[in-house]
């Protein structure tokens, strides 16, 4: 089985710009830990992943993370380079001798008109383009080792009288799911899928600190904020002892809350903040270089997927016995 990471998630959840942002984000923790003299990379494998990683960029002029909506496939595919960023001497030890974990992995993200995989949860919905979709998510997830899931935090808004929103995710994931993994034991013969790590990404934590009143305190409130408490609030404890069935009893599960825009003197980042939901009006932004951009836990979920590493203990890690708990 290779070491290959596959990114999955409903439309508009924020998968394209989590990935987009990978080059810079490695480039960030590459910064941060240069005294380690860590190097982690990103790399475009193919033109249209180069043009992807480049247009990402237009976030410091623009403000926003903008992609033209697509009639069709991409299958965008990048090379992760990331060592132990906390290694050990054994680990140090493992990887002079060729064993341990992987330095290096593909990370495949194919991407369609609304994300595609989840059916009647958007507008723009193509019987043919999904159905070519869900196939090449099929055949990736077959042999896949790290299976990422985007989830939209921003969707827990306790402050919301209309509840539609969560019910309306909770029942696609209850739903998609399942009935994809289904297509895959049924395709291979097998009662459990390949996959060994499974990490739940709640993207646009930021969007949910502003929308629920904390953002002066955005910073300490999503670093303090348990992530899988959070993807339960969201999709309910049952889903996720639902979900594990699937698995090996093996399988490491992982959540972590994840923000492209990050964060800026501890506030959200108000440079971004008008464009991240329309229900945001009013917003005075700021001015910030490329160097005030930092995402926040955007390439650390793909280490994690890749060899195990929690950088700051960031992540909340779970096993198969605990989902659903």
């Amino acid at each position: 089985m290779s070491h290959n990471i596959v990114v999955i998630g409903p439309s508009k959840v924020g998968k394209t710009a989590l990935v987009a942002s990978l080059a810079h984000s490695a480039n960030v923790i590459s910064y941060a830990f240069r005294d380690e003299d860590v190097n982690v990379r990103c790399l475009p494998n193919n033109n249209y992943t180069r043009s992807f990683f480049n247009q990402s960029m237009d976030i410091i002029k623009y403000n926003k993370i903008t992609f033209p909506g697509t009639a069709t496939i991409f299958d965008y595919e990048i090379t992760l380079e990331a060592p132990h960023i906390e290694a050990t001497f054994v680990d140090r030890i493992m990887s002079l001798i060729g064993i341990g974990e992987p330095k290096q992995c593909i990370i495949n993200f194919p991407d369609a008109p609304g994300g595609a995989l989840f059916p009647g949860d958007n507008d723009e919905y193509d019987d043919a383009v999904n159905n070519n979709f869900r196939a090449t998510i099929v055949s990736r997830l077959k042999t896949t080792h790290g299976l990422m899931i985007c989830l939209d935090a921003s969707y827990l808004r306790p402050n919301d009288k209309d509840e539609y929103d969560i019910k309306s995710v909770a029942l696609a994931f209850t739903k998609w799911l399942p009935d994809v993994f289904h297509e895959i034991l049924q395709e291979e013969s097998k009662t459990t899928l390949n996959i060994k790590r499974v990490c739940f990404v709640l993207t646009k934590s930021d969007l949910w600190a502003h929308l629920n009143n904390l953002g002066d305190n955005a910073y300490s409130s999503v670093v303090n904020r348990n992530a899988y408490i959070h993807a339960k609030d969201i999709l309910g404890a049952q889903f996720f002892h639902t979900i594990r069935q699937y698995f090996d009893e093996d399988t490491e599960f992982s959540f972590c809350m994840s923000s492209v825009f990050g964060f800026h003197n501890g506030r959200v980042n108000n440079h971004f903040l008008a464009n991240m939901d329309k229900r945001i009006e009013n917003v005075e932004q700021i001015d910030i270089s490329v160097n005030d951009w930092k995402p926040y836990n955007v390439i650390e979920p793909f280490i994690h997927l890749l060899n195990g590493d929690n950088i700051d203990n960031r992540i909340i890690e779970k096993t198969w016995h605990q989902m659903g708990e």
